[in-house]
């Protein structure tokens, strides 16, 4: 009756949400396959939106390997509602991260936001020393602006702008 009630208890934890964290750490660092759709997919049917904010706890965890921390925010970009303040609150923070990835992935996911908010945001990372992350800030500005022409406005065109003529971009006269 003892070990009955334990193994009870133990599965109502793991419905209840109290272990989904480990479960999703351990969903990502078993993954064996480069292609993190699937998983993504998965956790869309099992968990729904309840897994974005132990997934955002991951990706702010910098003693994660960066590969744990990408797919976790992209993963929680995925099931966060875009209009929620957190998952906007969630992505800007990461947009400080030290890791270029991380910053990288975060820009991902502001570009489902498609706010002014989210924009500006995203805009203010055409000045990262990661070439990549700039690349992807500015690809993302443009994808935004192509959903939402009401998004833009004339300062974050000027950021782009300048952000394309910025010597910093270029190698001996070609882009880098």
């Amino acid at each position: 009756s003892l070990t009955l009630t334990a193994l009870f208890s133990t599965d109502a934890q793991c419905r209840s949400g109290v272990s989904l964290h480990q479960k999703l750490l351990t969903d990502i660092e078993t993954q064996k396959t480069g292609n993190f759709d699937n998983l993504i997919l998965r956790w869309k049917e099992i968990y729904g939106e309840k897994a974005a904010k132990p997934l955002f706890l991951i990706a702010r965890d910098s003693q994660k390997p960066e590969k744990t921390r990408t797919i976790a925010i992209l993963g929680a970009s995925e099931l966060s509602t875009p209009k929620d303040p957190f998952f906007f609150s969630q992505l800007k923070n990461l947009l400080r991260d030290r890791n270029w990835l991380v910053r990288f992935s975060a820009i991902k996911g502001l570009e489902k936001i498609q706010s002014h908010e989210a924009l500006e945001s995203v805009a203010e990372k055409l000045q990262d020393h990661a070439l990549v992350v700039r690349t992807q800030a500015a690809e993302s500005i443009a994808r935004m602006a192509q959903k939402n022409p009401k998004l833009g406005n004339q300062k974050t065109f000027r950021k782009l702008s300048q952000s394309l003529s910025n010597p910093i971009n270029y190698h001996q006269g070609k882009a880098l």
